[in-house]
Parts: structure tokens; sequence; C-alpha cells
């Protein structure tokens, strides 16, 4: 899945460097003086990555700057801020929130300026909307790889369970992944509300028919919470069924194992399950 940095109109284009590499960074498009960032030409272009010479410092100004609760988002609100403040001389404000209440922010109030992580498969209508009417630029990407999310299991459990490959076969087992609080009921974990993928993953436990098959899905109240359900599961030899993304330190230190999905319907994606 993409991701992208959003970025508004009037803050001064970066060269390609200073822009971590394959989420998208947006920007919003509504500057002062009455322009409603319609005549900017096309929102991203083949390559939204390119390079332009650096404007004068002195014309940036303040910039509102999206830090979103996650690592990557952290340590790419990070970068930017430096390129800003050190090599355009912009006054860089840090406003921290999640993926869904920045983006409707800054689709309606042009504040934060600039998100420089944003996963676009679970907003693409949105988005495109968005970009359409103006509100929002799409910027570079931020992950040159691209980022890959999914449910996951961890490879301890796939060695001892090496028949458990798809999200059905787990979805079979329900013993192997024990609910908080109770253990007869397998879990599915959540990311924590606010975060896109939330939306996205009540509507799979729906459409997996994931409670008739005796699990329930957890909801974590916080992005530390979401985090510490994999890590305890883990220092208890537990098994741990959920969602995750890639790359990331905990996908990599847990050594997680994506399980494969039913054949994809984009169509049906965006219709229904984003």
């Amino acid at each position: 899945m993409p991701s992208l940095a959003v970025v508004h109109p009037c803050v001064p284009t970066r060269p390609a460097r200073a822009v971590a590499a394959p989420l998208l960074a947006l920007a919003l498009a509504a500057c002062g003086g009455g322009s409603d960032g319609k005549d900017a030409g096309p929102a991203v272009a083949e390559d939204p990555v390119r390079a332009t010479s650096a404007p004068d410092a002195g014309a940036c100004g303040e910039v509102a700057l999206a830090r979103m609760n996650w690592m990557s988002a952290g340590i790419h609100a990070e970068i930017d801020r430096l390129f800003l403040e050190a090599g355009l001389g912009c006054e860089v404000r840090l406003v921290d929130g999640d993926t869904v209440p920045t983006f409707r922010s800054m689709r309606a109030s042009g504040v934060p300026d600039v998100a420089p992580e944003f996963w676009t498969a679970g907003a693409a209508e949105d988005l495109d909307a968005a970009v359409a009417e103006g509100a929002v630029t799409l910027g570079a990407r931020t992950i040159a790889e691209g980022g890959i999310e999914g449910w996951w299991i961890t490879a301890d459990l796939a060695a001892a369970h090496p028949e458990i490959r798809t999200v059905g076969d787990a979805l079979a087992r329900p013993d192997l992944f024990p609910a908080p609080g109770d253990a007869s009921l397998g879990a599915i974990h959540n990311c924590p509300s606010g975060w896109n993928c939330a939306i996205t993953n009540e509507n799979l436990f729906r459409a997996h028919g994931a409670a008739a098959a005796g699990f329930t899905l957890v909801r974590p109240d916080s992005a530390a919470a979401f985090d510490s359900t994999l890590d305890d599961a883990v220092a208890a030899g537990e098994g741990w069924l959920g969602y995750y993304w890639s790359p990331t330190a905990r996908a990599g230190r847990h050594r997680l194992v994506r399980l494969e999905g039913p054949p994809h319907d984009p169509v049906e994606w965006e219709r229904c399950t984003s």
C-alpha cells in the first residue's frame, strides 16, 4: 500500500532528498489570498519526487507539521522538521494526531500544513475527493519499497503450526490465540481508534465471520496499548493474531508472518471494506 506525504501549497517545495521516500506526504492546497488551490495544476505527477531549487529561507514562515503516533510517522516528521528548519529557515510546529482526524482537519480547516506519512489504502475515495476539490496536494512517496499491511502471526507460532498459512486457517483455531481475560475466545487485535485501519479491520472482522468462528475483536485505546498486546503475547509464549504493518521495528523483532487473504477485489475494497 502506498504511503504519501501531503503538503500545503504555501509550503516551499523541498528538494527530493529532503523528503523521506513510499507512503505519501500530504500537503494542504488552500493558501491565503483567496486562492482555492485549483490553479496549481495536477495534484501529483507521474513521479511525485522531483528536485527543485530551494526558495529563500525568509519566505517560509511557520509550518504546522503532523506527527502521527506511530514510529515511522514520528521519524518522518522529525526528518521533515530538520530540513524545514535547518535547510529552509522555517518555524516548525509539530501537531500530534492520528490518520483519520488529521486528514479531516487538513481537509476542513487547513491545519496542519503537512502530513509527512499518510497510508492511502483505507482512504482512497476521500483522498481523491480532497485532491479534486483542491483541499490537499499529494507530495512525495515516503517509503521507497512501499508499506505492507495485513493480518499477521508470530514466527514461532507459524513454525509450530505450518498448516496456518491463511486467514481462514487461523480462524479455524481460536484456541491458539487466547483473548485477554477470556481464553475461551480467540482474539484478533485491531489498531487504535483514530487510525483508518481500525475501520478497515472492523469490516474485515465481519466479512470473515470471525465472531461466529469464536473470535473477539480487541480494540486498544492507544498506540502503546496496541503494541503491548503483541509484546506481552510474545513474552508469555502465547499466540497473537492481528493487524500490523511493515516496515516496522516490531514486525522485524517478533518476526511476524503475514497471512494470506482471499483474492483482492479493489472495487469491493473501495465500496465496502475501507
